[in-house]
């Protein structure tokens, strides 16, 4: 969770749902 703080590109690695829900936030 520490490296998605670092950047976002990284959420989307992860969770490409999550890109989504931040980009809304």
């Amino acid at each position: 969770m520490e490296r998605a703080k670092s950047g976002p590109t990284t959420r989307a690695e992860l969770n490409p749902g999550i890109n989504v829900f931040s980009l809304k936030i």
